[in-house]
């Protein structure tokens, strides 16, 4: 009665789920998407379970080749929780690739003496797919875009601030207003946009006549694909103006870098 309770107090309150027309498995209270093979598995838990069921029958019961105290499987399931390995540190990244080339060498080196070759001719070539200057790890080398502003600084000729001029439109970057703009006081995604988000794009209607915000988007034949393979899955959420603002741990923009935004 408790759980219906909670479920009607929802749907008056908040809004009625059952009107999504998604077929994904949602939180009512968080709106973090489960991921699908979360939701599979918890679609077939009552198929796997009839049939654990069935063949305990009859390996204990019908055949008898299974004695009664003999342990049980466990079912490692997620739920609504995905475990995940921790991931490896920089020093054990570098450690493996070292053991592997140490490998490739030492092969590579025996090849060469048995067959007697050019020991001096062998060490001119390299020994990978691709050069170590465009790849790190087995992934492509990256940078620091925000190494640039010193470069673009030295060519610029003006060195104090000046006004920005008015303009007929201003194109900004929806990311990197998201990551500019903290959230403050603001516990869900409609108090966000009204208090925070909203009076920043409207601020911005004072230097301009139109406003055009655009967002990335990875695409999977992209340069970008390996950045964002790089910076793993996390848990999709709905954004819906009740669900909760995420916990932001620190934010991926420096202060200096911020300011320089602000002034731009």
């Amino acid at each position: 009665m408790k759980d219906v309770s909670d479920l009607i107090t929802y749907m008056l309150n908040v809004r009625n789920p059952f009107d999504d027309c998604v077929s994904d498995l949602v939180s009512l209270l968080s709106r973090d998407t489960v991921p699908s093979e979360i939701a599979q598995a918890i679609v077939t838990f009552y198929t796997r379970g009839k049939e654990q069921y069935e063949e305990f029958v009859k390996l204990h019961f019908s055949d008898c080749t299974v004695p009664l105290n003999a342990p049980l499987k466990r079912n490692k399931l997620s739920v609504f929780c995905k475990s995940q390995l921790p991931p490896k540190t920089k020093q054990q990244k570098l450690l493996t690739c070292a053991r592997t080339d140490a490998s490739l060498f030492s092969r590579l080196y025996i090849a060469c003496q048995v067959r007697t070759g050019n020991l001096e001719e062998f060490f001119k070539h390299e020994n990978q797919s691709f050069p170590p200057s465009l790849r790190d790890m087995g992934k492509l080398q990256s940078g620091t875009k925000s190494d640039l502003f010193k470069c673009l600084e030295e060519l610029s000729s003006a060195k104090e601030k000046s006004e920005i001029p008015n303009a007929d439109c201003l194109t900004l970057d929806g990311a990197a207003i998201v990551h500019l703009l903290k959230p403050g006081n603001a516990k869900t995604f409609d108090e966000y946009s009204t208090l925070v988000f909203a009076p920043y794009i409207m601020s911005m209607l004072t230097r301009a006549q139109r406003i055009d915000v655009v967002w990335d988007h990875y695409k999977p034949d992209s340069l970008k694909a390996s950045t964002r393979a790089k910076r793993g899955s996390d848990v999709r959420r709905q954004v819906w103006p009740s669900a909760p603002m995420p916990k932001i741990v620190a934010n991926m923009i420096p202060d200096d870098i911020l300011n320089q935004l602000h002034s731009r």
